[in-house]
């Protein structure tokens, strides 16, 4: 999954159109990317992205307009998530005239402009599923654009490449009809229900689980007020009339009974619950899954189910009671919903990216998200199959063309 350049000025190029708080930016440039910008409309993320995806402008724009005069490079690779909330069997009633839904094609108005080598555009398993003759044409539209593309719909799990999530995706992939065919569009998995080997040899490792994920972060600090207003290093700084929550830098900590000192990740405060609610949710097993996308637990020893924006509410800790308890169940503060940074976690971020805004946005930055991991799977695929080829290629040429002639 890695690249073999020389150096940045060699690096691969790419664009992330509604980037948010970057994930497919930050797994692109694990990888070896160059990335240039991120594009955005919510202001506080795109402010979020350019302090935290190193290289990388964050550019609060509205990507339904294309602005190839805002990116100084060409561009070899578009990456896409389109907001995915009008595709998505969560939102109860179907409608093919969700005004979101068209944000899709407007990437196809991009790359008429850009022309880049490569095009992956992630969405929710519903966006071929269940609008299916919108997803054909936007295969079709994106076929036609500029000079041509090669497209193909692929589905990935998460879990396969190793993000701690089951998480199926679909992803739309593409590249320009003027170079290599793909020898397949799938990237090669890393991971798999057990450890395995698989027919090439290759080397498969079990899935990876929440415990992994989670489970060496240390007490989540209790429940904070939304804006602490001081002037000590964890005052909240302004963006657009937004503050930056408590606690949104990473910083040593004492916590504890023992009142030891800790390395606390930002974003990771505990919610404020109240009894019975913890007694409500001590009663979940393992990997409890309701009605409702709010209704659900972890299994240590699982991968963590999807993780979604849900209002801010995610999945409830594994850690807590669980049943039976014949004297009725107790109450304990360690039964709790998951904070951000264990979301965070569950998503491949490291832990040096904060969220900000207040509780909800965090939540919708981080659920929104592509998970980086999967991210640099896909794109790095597509760029030891179409990319780097061509690189090679042309450098060599080059090389060819300026060597003095031999006597």
């Amino acid at each position: 999954m890695t690249y073999h350049v020389a150096g940045p000025d060699e690096a691969p190029t790419a664009v992330d159109l509604f980037a948010g708080i970057g994930g497919a930016s930050f797994g692109m440039q694990t990888v070896g990317y160059y990335v240039h910008a991120g594009f955005d409309l919510d202001g506080v993320a795109s402010w979020a992205y350019q302090k935290q995806i190193p290289d990388a402008m964050g550019i609060q724009h509205d990507c339904s307009e294309p602005a190839p005069e805002k990116i100084e490079h060409n561009v070899d690779l578009v990456f896409a998530g389109p907001p995915c909330q009008g595709f998505s069997s969560a939102q109860g009633e179907i409608t093919t005239d969700d005004a979101r839904n068209s944000l899709a094609f407007s990437v196809i108005d991009w790359v008429d402009k850009l022309a880049p080598k490569a095009v992956v555009i992630e969405n929710v398993l519903g966006l071929q599923a269940l609008h299916t003759p919108l997803h054909t044409e936007l295969e079709a539209k994106l076929a036609s654009a500029a000079d041509g593309y090669r497209v193909s719909t692929i589905t990935l799990d998460a879990r396969d490449y190793g993000v701690p999530q089951r998480r199926e995706r679909v992803f739309i992939c593409a590249t320009r009809t003027d170079l290599p065919r793909v020898s397949q569009w799938e990237p090669p998995q890393s991971h798999a229900a057990k450890p395995m080997k698989t027919l090439t040899g290759e080397r498969l490792e079990g899935y990876a689980d929440a415990e992994s994920a989670i489970g060496d972060l240390p007490p989540a600090l209790p429940p904070q007020q939304r804006f602490v207003r001081n002037s000590g290093p964890n005052a909240p700084v302004s963006v657009d009339d937004q503050k930056i929550a408590p606690h949104s830098l990473p910083e040593q900590m004492h916590v504890g009974e023992k009142d030891e000192t800790v390395w606390m990740p930002p974003n990771h405060i505990r919610a404020d619950h109240g009894v019975s609610t913890r007694k409500r949710m001590a009663k979940m097993e393992y990997g409890h899954s309701g009605t409702s996308v709010t209704e659900r637990r972890l299994d240590p020893d699982q991968a963590a189910p999807t993780m979604t924006v849900s209002n801010g509410t995610p999945p409830v800790h594994y850690k807590g009671p669980t049943p039976p308890y014949p004297d009725g169940v107790p109450d304990t503060p360690s039964t709790r919903r998951l904070t951000v940074r264990e979301v965070a976690r569950l998503q491949t971020f490291p832990d040096h990216i904060a969220m900000v805004g207040g509780k909800t946005r965090q939540f919708r930055q981080v659920g929104n998200a592509v998970p980086p991991l999967l991210a640099a799977h896909v794109t790095a695929h597509l760029g030891n199959e179409v990319i780097i080829p061509v690189f090679e290629s042309s450098t060599s040429s080059e090389q060819t063309q300026s060597a003095p002639a031999s006597h």
